[in-house]
């Protein structure tokens, strides 16, 4: 193992104790929710600010990244790297988040929001698993 990984490994630990050492180990997991459930009201928050264009490219954006991150996948699957899960949780989330209420009501920007994040992370991370593995 390198150096270098070692030190991450480190310093996550220490990031982790201080944040149980701050919110208490029982509250932890809740408090880390919670901070996500913020940070997501706070980007939608800037989004609705700039208005309904915004809203279109964070659209088109969920759905690109989400393309993206299938066709690295089907490369990563091809090349014997493990990605399938992947692959099915990630489509199944996509699918959740985006299926529409029923009787023709749009889907809430929120869902758009939070489908642009999953997608966006699932696609830098199976990038970073093909690039490891060349």
């Amino acid at each position: 193992m390198q150096g270098r990984s070692i030190a991450i490994i480190w310093f996550a630990g220490l990031a982790l104790a201080f944040g149980l050492y701050l919110t208490g180990p029982e509250r932890f997991f809740a408090t880390l929710v919670g901070g996500f459930d913020e940070f997501i009201w706070r980007v939608q928050d800037a989004l609705y600010l700039l208005g309904s264009k915004t809203f279109e490219v964070v659209r088109a954006l969920a759905i690109a990244l989400y393309v993206t991150f299938f066709a690295l996948g089907v490369v990563a699957a091809q090349r014997g790297l493990k990605a399938r899960g992947a692959l099915t949780l990630v489509s199944i989330l996509f699918v959740i988040l985006l299926a529409g209420p029923g009787s023709g009501t749009p889907i809430h920007p929120s869902r758009w929001t939070e489908a642009f994040v999953l997608s966006a992370v699932a696609a830098v991370v199976m990038t970073q698993r093909l690039m490891r593995h060349r």
